[in-house]
C-alpha cells in the first residue's frame, strides 16, 4: 500500500471515530448562558436567532446549566429571543456578527409570564472574552471609504499590528499590487516569511503560494479580517498570518450600488527625478468602474448576490528604438557612416606585409578583402535577409541608431471580475451557498515601439481566476451542527513575448525549411538580433496554471461548557507549467562575417550586422526544445479544537492539528531528484588520463605552486525521479500542532490574553527540472569561423538553417552527464517542513469614548526553512593559503576537461582554468550546492498597540470613528553563512534584510456635524442642508522605518560608520573613501551583511479622501468622491549606494520610490 492510501485510511478511520469535526473560517458563533435575576443558569430555555435581512432563524434549547451555542452563522445583522415558563420572553435586537467571531452573550430573564415581552437594542460585546487571538477586521464602511488606490481591498491589510507591507518601489503602472488583478503578497505577518501567508476566501483556500490570487471587489465584501496570531486549530497551511474575506450575500430586499473612479495625469504631482531634470509628467490615466447588487429570489427562501468591476488603464511608454536606415538596405550607403565592409568568402590566410602595410602586422590569423565600393553586390543579397530586413519601420529621426521615437507607445492594462453567490434556505435546519468569482487581466506594451510583427515585448499577457465553492449547513440536534465546503480554484498566467501578428509565418519570409520544436504548433518566424539595432519578432512565451480542489467536512458539538470542534481537510493541488523558449528559433546577426579579421573584431565601425543580414549568413542561432511540466500533490489535515469556558471569566481553548503534505510528482518524472556524491563519472578514466598529463607537463618546468594532484575518481551526478521513486522529497510525517489560548476577564473592562500554537506552512519547493531542455545551436561555420556554412540557399543557409534537425532533451537518460561542467543546485530528498513558534500574551481593555485599546507582545520562530550550502570549494588550508599566495588559487593551468567537456560549459570551454578549480572536491563540477538544507532560522519579537473606536451615536463631533495600530519589533534571521564556501561555519545571526522596528498606521474615519440634525448650521434651510450635510472625511496615515542598509563588500577601518558630516543625500554613511578598504583575495568575510543602525530613507505617506453625499430620496443617495494619495507630496528616495568603488558609494540616488501625490475622483450611486 502506497503512502498515500495509508495516510488517507488513517485519516477516514479517524473521521468515522470522532463523534463530529468542525471548520467555520468565514462564519460566526454564539456562545452564551440564559439565567434568572440571580445569575442562575435556566436549564432548557429555548434560544432562537434570526437574521434580519433574510429572516433566517435558527432554534435551540439551552443545557442543564443555562447554556447554549450557535456555530456557522453568516455575518450579518441579527435578532435573538430567549423564553422559559415562568419568565418573561427576552428580545435583542441589532447583534452583529463579523466573519470567524466568536461572541460571548449571557441573557438575564426578568420573572414573569412568558407572553410578557422584554425588548432591548443589542450592545456589542467590545471586549473578546472568548479568544487569545489577535485579530483587526475590516468591516464594509471601512473597506469602501478608506482610500484605496487602485481598490485593492488587500492593500488595507498593512494597517494591522504585526504587519510589514515589504514593498517599496512603485509606478504609475499600478507595480507593487495597488491594482485588483496583481497578485502580490508582499507581506510579512507577525514574522512570518514573506509568501508564507494563508488567504481564504469564504472559508476556501484561494491560493497555493502563501499569496492572494484573486481581490475581490471592494463593494461585494461584508468584511475581511487578518489573524496575526490565530490558536484555532482549524487554520494550517501558514508561516506567517491568515486573511480571511467574506462575500456579501442577498436580502430580503434589493440593494446595491454602481461606482466609476477616474484618474488623470493631470491631477498628479510631478517626480523628483523628472523635476530635476525639468521633465513634464507623463501621461496617465485609469477607469475603474462597476456596481453589485443584491436581493430576493424568493423571500425568505433564495437570495443572489453579484458584481462587477472593470479597470482600464492606458499608461504612457514612449520608447527610442533603433531601426536601420533605408540607405543601407540595398547594401550600399555603408561608407556615409563611416562602415567598412569585407567579403567573408574572400578569407585568407594574412600575411605581413602583404595583406597589411609595411609598418603593421596581422592581427588575426585569417583575412578578408573588402568589397567593390563597398557594396554589397545584387547577386549576393539573399531575399529572405532582405525581407527580414524589410520588417524594421522607416526612421523618424536622423541618425545611424536612436533614430526611431515611439512617443505614442503606451501600455494598457484591461482587468473584468464578475462574481455571483447564490444563498438557499430549505428549513431552519438546512441551508446551502455557492460562490462563482471570475477574473480576466490582459498586459498591453511593445518594449520596442515597432508595429506588428516587428514589434516584441507583453503584447498579451493574460491572467485569470476563478474560483467555485459551495457550502452545505445541517443542524443535526440543538448541540450539533454539521458543515460540508467543497471548492476549485485554477490560477493560469501566459506572458508571451508575441509579435502580435499570428500570419506572418517562416515560410512567408522564405524560410521555407525552417523547422521549430515539437513545443509549439505553430510556423512562426524566429526572432532575429540585429547588431547595433532593436530585436524583432517576439515568439516565446511562458505559461503556468495552478488548480485546488478542498474539501472541508466539519462540525461542532456543545457539550457543558465544551464547544467541541473537529474537522478534517483534504486538498489536492496540481501546478502545470510550459516555457518552451524559442521554440521557433532565434538568429543573431553581429557584423562577424563582414568583418575585415576572422574572430578577432576591429570596432563598431568593422563590419555590419545589416550586411550580414543582407549576405543570409547568422553569426549565431538556436532553436530551444524545453518540455513541460505537471506536478501534482494531496495535502491531509485533521485538527480537533475545545473552547471551554473554564470559569465565567476564564475561557480556554485548547487544540491539536496534524498535517501531511505528501510530495508532489510529475506526470511524466521530468524533475530531478536529489544528488549521487559517490556515482562515478563515465567520463573518469579519460579525464583523470589527461589531468595526469597535464601534471607532469606542468610540474616539469619547475613552477612555484605544483598541479593540483588528480583525484582518484570523479564523482557526483544528478538524481531523477521514476516509476519507482517518483517523488523528490521525503514525506515529512512529524507536523503535530498543539494550540492553546486563554482569555480572562480578570477585571470589570479588561481581558488579558495569551496563546501559543505552531504552524506548518505551505511546502513550495518544486525541485529542478534540468535535463529536459535542449538547445540546438546553429551551425555557422564547418571550419572554425574561417568561411561561412551557408549560401543563399542549401543546407545551413536561411531557407534550410538546421538541415540535421534539433536535438532532444536527454532527461534521465543522460543523467551522469547532466549539468557537468556547470554549477548544480539540488534539492535535496530530506525536506522538512519549516515550523513556526507563534506566542502572544497581552491586555485588552475598554476605555472611555467607545474606545477599545490593546497592548500585547507578539513573536515567532520559525526554524528548519531552507539554506543554501556549498559543497564543492577548495579546503579551508586552500583557502587560506590563497588569501597571503595571490596567484595559488587565481594561476590559470592546462585544463584537464577542454576537449573533453561540451564547450559551452564553464568548465570545458577553455583550455586553460583557474588552479581554484581542480582543487574542489568534485571538480568535475563549478560549485555544488544544496538548496534544501534545513538550518535557517527566523525570530521575530514585538510589542503591538491597537487602539479602536467604533462608529458612535451622531455627537456634537459628528459620527466619528479611528484606528491606530503601532509595532515596535525586531525581526532575526539565521538563513546564510558570511562565507558560503565554509561548511564549518554556522549560519550568521544577524538583522533581519526586511526588519522595520516602528510601523504606525492611524486611519480614520468622520461624517461632519454640518446641517440638519448636527452640532453645526442646524437650522439651514433646504438648499442650505442640501450643500451642508453627508460631508465626510477619511484617512490613513502610514509610517514605518527603513530597511537597514546594507554594508558594503568591503573592510571598515573607522571608528564610526555614521557619516561626520551628518547624514545627508550625499553622505548617508560614513563613504570617505580612506575608511574602507577593499577585501583582499579569498580574504574571511567577518563583517554582517547589513548596518542595524543605518536605515533606508523613509517618510510619513498621508492618503485622505473627501465624500460628499446627495440623499435623492428615502431609498437612492448620489456619492461624489475626491482621494489623493501621498497628500503632502513626501518623496521617499531609495537606498544609498553600497558599491566600494563606484564614484557614488553612500549616496542616495535622485529616484522616487514611491508615487507622487495622486488624486482621482469618483462617483457612486447607492440604493
Amino acid at each position: 500500500m502506497t503512502a498515500i492510501h495509508q495516510t488517507l485510511g488513517i485519516w477516514l478511520v479517524s473521521l468515522l471515530l470522532t463523534p463530529a469535526a468542525w471548520a467555520q473560517a468565514s462564519r460566526a458563533s454564539i456562545l452564551g448562558q440564559v439565567t434568572d435575576p440571580t445569575r442562575s443558569g435556566i436549564p432548557q430555555a429555548i434560544v432562537s436567532i434570526v437574521r434580519v435581512d433574510t429572516n433566517e432563524r435558527i432554534e435551540t434549547t439551552a443545557n442543564a446549566s443555562g447554556e447554549f451555542s450557535f456555530a456557522f452563522l453568516n455575518p450579518g445583522i441579527y435578532r435573538v429571543q430567549a423564553s422559559a415558563p415562568g419568565f418573561k420572553t427576552l428580545e435583542r435586537f441589532g447583534l452583529r456578527l463579523e466573519t470567524d467571531e466568536t461572541i460571548s452573550l449571557p441573557l438575564t430573564l426578568a420573572i414573569g409570564d412568558i407572553s410578557e415581552r422584554v425588548t432591548v437594542a443589542a450592545s456589542r460585546e467590545t471586549l473578546d472574552m472568548s479568544s487569545a487571538d489577535n485579530v483587526t477586521r475590516l468591516d464594509p464602511v471601512k473597506l469602501s471609504d478608506l482610500p484605496l488606490l487602485g481598490r485593492q481591498a488587500y492593500s488595507l491589510v498593512g494597517l494591522t499590528p504585526g504587519v510589514i507591507f515589504t514593498q517599496e518601489q512603485f509606478g504609475t503602472t499600478g507595480f507593487a499590487g495597488l491594482r485588483g488583478w496583481d497578485t502580490n503578497n508582499k507581506f510579512i505577518i507577525n514574522g512570518g516569511i514573506v509568501g508564507t501567508n494563508q488567504f481564504l476566501l469564504n472559508g476556501a483556500p484561494v491560493s497555493l503560494t502563501g499569496s492572494w490570487q484573486f481581490s475581490p471587489n471592494v463593494d461585494a465584501v461584508e468584511e475581511f479580517k487578518v489573524l496575526t496570531n490565530s490558536y484555532d486549530a482549524q487554520y494550517g497551511r501558514t508561516g506567517g498570518g491568515t486573511v480571511i474575506t467574506t462575500l456579501k450575500s442577498g436580502g430580503n430586499s434589493w440593494h446595491g450600488v454602481g461606482f466609476e473612479y477616474f484618474h488623470n495625469a493631470i491631477f498628479d504631482a510631478n517626480t523628483t527625478q523628472n523635476n530635476l531634470a525639468g521633465l513634464p509628467r507623463g501621461k496617465h490615466n485609469t477607469h475603474q468602474y462597476g456596481g453589485a447588487i443584491g436581493g430576493p429570489l424568493r423571500p425568505d427562501k433564495d437570495f443572489v448576490f453579484v458584481s462587477f468591476e472593470g479597470f482600464r488603464e492606458i499608461d504612457p511608454f514612449p520608447v527610442v528604438s533603433d531601426t536601420p536606415p533605408l540607405n543601407l538596405r540595398n547594401g550600399a550607403s555603408f561608407g556615409g557612416y563611416g562602415i567598412k565592409i569585407y567579403d567573408p568568402l574572400s578569407a585568407h590566410e594574412c600575411v605581413d606585409g602583404v595583406d597589411t602595410t609595411a609598418a603593421t602586422k596581422c592581427v588575426g590569423a585569417f583575412i578578408r578583402d573588402p568589397f567593390p565600393n563597398n557594396t554589397i553586390p545584387l547577386t549576393r543579397i539573399s531575399p529572405i535577409g532582405r525581407a527580414i530586413l524589410s520588417l524594421y519601420p522607416v526612421p523618424n529621426a536622423k541618425g545611424l541608431t536612436q533614430n526611431y521615437v515611439a512617443g505614442g507607445n503606451v501600455g494598457r492594462y484591461r482587468q473584468d471580475q464578475p462574481m455571483g453567490r447564490w444563498d438557499h434556505i430549505f428549513s431552519e435546519r438546512d441551508r446551502v451557498s455557492a460562490i462563482v468569482t471570475f477574473e480576466r487581466g490582459r498586459d498591453f506594451t511593445s518594449t520596442n515601439g515597432f508595429d506588428p510583427p516587428a514589434e516584441v515585448g507583453n503584447q498579451t499577457d493574460y491572467r485569470s481566476d476563478q474560483n467555485y465553492i459551495a457550502e452545505f449547513t445541517h443542524i443535526v440536534s440543538p448541540s450539533t451542527v454539521f458543515n460540508f465546503r467543497a471548492s476549485f480554484g485554477r490560477f493560469t498566467q501566459l506572458f508571451p513575448d508575441a509579435s502580435g501578428d499570428s500570419n506572418l509565418t517562416a515560410t512567408a519570409l522564405g524560410m521555407t525549411n525552417m523547422i521549430h520544436a515539437p513545443t509549439v504548433e505553430s510556423d512562426s518566424p524566429p526572432s532575429f538580433n540585429l547588431s547595433t539595432y532593436s530585436s524583432i519578432i517576439g515568439n516565446t512565451y511562458s505559461w503556468s496554471a495552478q488548480n485546488q480542489w478542498s474539501l472541508q467536512p466539519s462540525m461542532i458539538q456543545t457539550r457543558g461548557r465544551h464547544v467541541i470542534h473537529y474537522g478534517f481537510e483534504w486538498a489536492y493541488a496540481a501546478i502545470a507549467g510550459a516555457g518552451p523558449g524559442r521554440a521557433n528559433g532565434e538568429f543573431s546577426f553581429t557584423q562577424g562575417w563582414t568583418q575585415q579579421y576572422v574572430n578577432h573584431p576591429g570596432g563598431s565601425r568593422d563590419g555590419s550586422g545589416v550586411a550580414d543580414l543582407l549576405l543570409g549568413l547568422p553569426d549565431a542561432g538556436f532553436i530551444d526544445y524545453n518540455d513541460s511540466s505537471y506536478k501534482s500533490w494531496p495535502y491531509f489535515a485533521g485538527y480537533v479544537q475545545d473552547t471551554w469556558r473554564a470559569a465565567k471569566k476564564l475561557t480556554l481553548t485548547l487544540g491539536l492539528r496534524y498535517d501531511v503534505q505528501i510530495p508532489f510528482v510529475e506526470r511524466f518524472n521530468r524533475v530531478n531528484a536529489g544528488f549521487d556524491f559517490s556515482a562515478a563519472s563515465p567520463l573518469s578514466s579519460q579525464v583523470i588520463a589527461k589531468w595526469n598529463s597535464n601534471a607532469a607537463t606542468y610540474n616539469g618546468n619547475n613552477p612555484k605552486y605544483p598541479y593540483p594532484v588528480a583525484p582518484t575518481t570523479l564523482n557526483g551526478a544528478r538524481q531523477f525521479s521514476s516509476a519507482a521513486n517518483r517523488r523528490p522529497y521525503d514525506t515529512d510525517w512529524t507536523d503535530l500542532q498543539p494550540r492553546f489560548g486563554l482569555a480572562w476577564n480578570f477585571a470589570p473592562k479588561t481581558v488579558f490574553r495569551a496563546g501559543f500554537g505552531i504552524f506548518y506552512r505551505t511546502a513550495t519547493q518544486l525541485n529542478q527540472n534540468d535535463g529536459f531542455s535542449q538547445r540546438t545551436k546553429y551551425v555557422s561555420s564547418l571550419d572554425s569561423g574561417v568561411m561561412p556554412a551557408a549560401g543563399l540557399i542549401g543546407p545551413y543557409s536561411l531557407q534550410n538553417p538546421f538541415p540535421n534537425g534539433i536535438l532532444a532533451p536527454t532527461g534521465a537518460a543522460g543523467a551522469a552527464q547532466t549539468d557537468i561542467g556547470q554549477t548544480v543546485q539540488y534539492d535535496g530528498r530530506y525536506r522538512p517542513l519549516p515550523r513556526t513558534y507563534q506566542y502572544s500574551a497581552g491586555f485588552e481593555r475598554q476605555l472611555p469614548w467607545g474606545i477599545v485599546g490593546e497592548v500585547y507582545f507578539s513573536g515567532s520562530q520559525t526554524v528548519h526553512d531552507s539554506m543554501l550550502v556549498e559543497y564543492d570549494a577548495p579546503g579551508y588550508a586552500d583557502i587560506l593559503k590563497g588569501q597571503t599566495a595571490t596567484t595559488y588559487l587565481t594561476r590559470r593551468i592546462l585544463n584537464p576537461f577542454y576537449g573533453i567537456l561540451p564547450s559551452n560549459t564553464t568548465l570545458g570551454g577553455t583550455a586553460l582554468i583557474p588552479a581554484y578549480d581542480l582543487m574542489r572536491p568534485y571538480p568535475l563540477f563549478d560549485g555544488i550546492a544544496e538548496t534544501t538544507l534545513p538550518l535557517a532560522r527566523w525570530r521575530y519579537d514585538s510589542m503591538q498597540v491597537f487602539a479602536e473606536r467604533r462608529f458612535s451615536e451622531l455627537a456634537d463631533a459628528g459620527i466619528f470613528t479611528f484606528v491606530i495600530a503601532y509595532s515596535f519589533s525586531k525581526s532575526y534571521d539565521m538563513s546564510h553563512r558570511l562565507n558560503p564556501w565554509n561548511i564549518n561555519e554556522p549560519p550568521v545571526h544577524e538583522i533581519s534584510a526586511l526588519d522595520k522596528p516602528q510601523v504606525l498606521a492611524i486611519t480614520g474615519l468622520w461624517d461632519l456635524p454640518l446641517g440638519w440634525g448636527h452640532k453645526f448650521f442646524p437650522d439651514v434651510g433646504r438648499f442650505g442642508g442640501a450643500l451642508l450635510n453627508g460631508w465626510s472625511v477619511d484617512w490613513t496615515l502610514t509610517y514605518n522605518s527603513g530597511y537597514p542598509v546594507a554594508m558594503p563588500n568591503a573592510n571598515f577601518v573607522c571608528g564610526n560608520f555614521d557619516s561626520p558630516l551628518g547624514q545627508n543625500a550625499a553622505h548617508w554613511f560614513n563613504n570617505d573613501p580612506s575608511c574602507w578598504k577593499a577585501p583582499g583575495v579569498y580574504e574571511i568575510h567577518k563583517f554582517l551583511d547589513r548596518f542595524s543602525t543605518i536605515r533606508n530613507p523613509t517618510a510619513p505617506q498621508l492618503n485622505v479622501s473627501v465624500e460628499k453625499t446627495f440623499w435623492l430620496n428615502e431609498r437612492y443617495t448620489l456619492q461624489f468622491r475626491g482621494e489623493s494619495f501621498n497628500l503632502t507630496n513626501t518623496p521617499i528616495l531609495p537606498g544609498p549606494n553600497t558599491n566600494f568603488g563606484d564614484p557614488r558609494f553612500g549616496q542616495l540616488p535622485i529616484q522616487q520610490n514611491n508615487l507622487p501625490r495622486y488624486i482621482q475622483v469618483a462617483a457612486k450611486l447607492v440604493f
